[in-house]
């Protein structure tokens, strides 16, 4: 596991340094009016510190999330035998199949708030609570999260 997160960091520097290089050239050949306004804001940015630690702890939680969507994996959950069952190679590669907990996105969340919308429709009580001001809204919200963490 460890090998494939260094070769995937290693390749999307690489990746990076290389487009770097790229649009360094064509703006220099092109367009150096922004050039000289990014290379300016750039180098400002690193010259205050507040901006900096803005941009470090960015980038730092990034690769975190990078990092545990790489390792994380899904509890109760068999890849092998999901992967038996679903013959999906041809749209994925292995890696897009694995199951970790950051794979799954907001796709929990979404759906939550789905349900919660068709079921203010449907339930009074959650239609009060959708129209009953800040508070209902607030507590729909954290219902939204309970399902979120259910689903």
């Amino acid at each position: 596991m460890g090998e494939k997160l260094l070769i995937q960091i290693v390749t999307v520097l690489l990746l990076g340094l290389f487009f770097f290089k790229i649009s360094n050239k064509i703006l220099n050949k092109y367009l150096i009016v922004p050039y000289y306004a990014a290379k300016k804001l750039f180098s400002w940015a690193i010259r205050n510190s507040e901006v900096k630690r803005k941009i470090l702890i960015t980038v730092g939680i990034l690769l975190v999330v990078k990092i545990l969507t790489l390792c994380v994996p899904l509890p109760l959950i068999n890849a092998d035998v999901i992967s038996r069952f679903i013959d999906i190679d041809f749209l994925f590669n292995s890696s897009a199949m694995s199951f970790v907990v950051f794979g799954l996105g907001l796709i929990p969340l979404f759906s939550a708030c789905l349900l919660l919308q068709v079921a203010s429709i449907l339930i009074p009580p959650l239609r009060r609570m959708l129209f009953g001001g800040e508070a209902g809204r607030t507590k729909l919200i954290t219902y939204t999260y309970i399902i979120t963490v259910c689903l």
